[in-house]
């Protein structure tokens, strides 16, 4: 009887710690007092050595965490995810634990949770310190791929932080991120900046151009696995297709840094050129679109500032073909807002050349890179002048002019646009001119009032 007694004394306890135990797997609330009890003194143990250790104390927490999120329930996630970001911090965490983080995260995303996500993306963050057991080309993808679940449900502030989290790798110590992982990074970097072009993410898209440029001149990004041309390229893609002037005032920034550091290989500086005047090119076969001046007149001036003479020959050469293809299918009116850019910044050179210039300054580079473009000017008013027919090349000229004079965007320069339209016709008349007795009226309406005086023109040598 006594050991009958016993025995059931024995099987009611049993059944009370396995009723226990049931009650608190199924009650998230005591699950979590009990596991806030198990991590509350994780900083002061050494992280375990075999993985099962640290699962045995992961798992319920991501369980926790999934439940939460599927029953909306954002207190409880919070919870959880605080429980995980302790165990992270204090080195509990086993190899594949940034594709479960990644998991969660597009979970939360699933389930509307973006605040949660959030915070599990700062855990996230906290991976590429632990670069000694973690496959940082791996975490680099997962980021990559929150960013772009993340943008695409429209929660940018969730894209951000792993945009910086991208950065993070990026930044770390050559010795510690082999070429692999940059080549991975710059790819992400390059889909997420798409893709918030798309959304019209223009906050996001400057972080990555600002943070991007620092990292390509501070970090030598010039000689990274992927050329930056190519993430150049995919943006300005996507900004004229869409005639996107927030977006190209950016990339802008982005195109001038890169221009004008002294450290960029001058092959590498022509591939930029050429790469934003094609797509200036391309953008102006869209009547009326305001990029293609826009990006012909950056252009020009990051090459002028460059003082390299076959950069700035190449640069007025692929500027001057895309007027070109216009005066030969629709005429000189209707190229005139790309031809402008042409004008203005000769009419630029030479006011600073005639306000800078001097005795001994005839082989200048100002003055060299002045004729480069007044010789490209004039091949475009010859072409012209061809596809009119009956018109003159000084008489196309005088058309160009009085044009320039009444463009709006030219209306406080107007003075000097005549002073340079009559240096265009000087040289013009000194190299090209075939006498012609019809060409008295137009002579008179190109120099009065005279603007480039005697003096002006002894001082340019190639007037001399």
């Amino acid at each position: 009887m006594i050991l009958e007694a016993g025995g059931a004394a024995i099987a009611g306890v049993l059944l009370t710690t396995t009723a226990l135990r049931c009650y608190r797997r199924r009650n998230p609330a005591r699950q979590l007092c009990h596991l806030t009890k198990k991590t509350a003194n994780l900083a002061d143990r050494e992280p375990p050595l075999a993985p099962k250790e640290a699962a045995s104390l992961l798992l319920p927490i991501y369980s926790i965490i999934r439940k939460a999120f599927v029953n909306k329930n954002e207190t409880e996630a919070s919870q959880g995810i605080s429980l995980l970001k302790n165990c992270v911090s204090a080195g509990w965490l086993r190899h594949e634990e940034p594709e479960n983080l990644k998991w969660l995260a597009l979970e939360g995303l699933r389930c509307g949770q973006a605040n949660n996500v959030s915070q599990v993306v700062d855990i996230l963050c906290m991976l590429p310190a632990r670069s000694n057991i973690i496959d940082l080309q791996e975490l680099s993808r997962l980021f990559i791929a929150v960013g772009i679940a993340a943008l695409k449900e429209k929660e940018n502030f969730i894209a951000a932080k792993a945009t910086d989290g991208i950065f993070t790798i990026l930044l770390l110590r050559k010795k510690n991120i082999s070429a692999e992982v940059v080549q991975v990074c710059l790819q992400g970097l390059k889909e997420i900046g798409v893709l918030a072009l798309n959304r019209h993410d223009i906050g996001l898209f400057r972080e990555i151009v600002m943070r991007l440029t620092e990292w390509a001149v501070t970090k030598n990004g010039f000689e990274a696995p992927i050329e930056l041309t190519e993430i150049f390229s995919v943006w300005l893609h996507a900004i004229v297709a869409k005639e996107d002037e927030q977006g190209l005032e950016v990339v802008t920034d982005f195109f001038i840094r890169f221009i004008s550091d002294r450290n960029l290989p001058v092959e590498k500086s022509i591939s930029f050129l050429q790469e934003w005047l094609r797509f200036a090119g391309i953008a102006s076969l869209n009547p009326g679109n305001v990029l293609a001046p826009m990006m012909m007149f950056s252009g020009l001036d990051a090459a002028v500032k460059k003082q390299n003479l076959p950069l700035w020959i190449l640069a007025v050469s692929a500027a001057g073909q895309i007027p070109a293809r216009i005066i030969q299918t629709r005429g000189i009116t209707k190229a005139f807002p790309v031809l402008y850019p042409l004008l203005e910044s000769g009419r630029i050179l030479l006011g600073n050349e005639l306000k800078f210039g001097g005795e001994g300054y005839g082989d200048s580079y100002r003055q060299q890179a002045l004729l480069v473009i007044i010789n490209e000017t004039l091949i475009l008013l010859n072409l012209g002048a061809q596809q009119d027919l009956i018109s003159t090349p000084d008489e196309i000229l005088a058309e160009v002019r009085n044009t320039w004079l009444n463009y709006s965007p030219a209306c406080f320069t107007r003075k000097q646009a005549q002073r340079y339209c009559q240096l265009l016709y000087y040289y013009w008349r000194q190299t090209k001119c075939k006498p012609d007795r019809h060409s008295k009226n137009t002579e008179r309406e190109l120099l009065v009032p005279l603007r480039l005086s005697e003096q002006d023109r002894q001082r340019l040598k190639f007037l001399a």
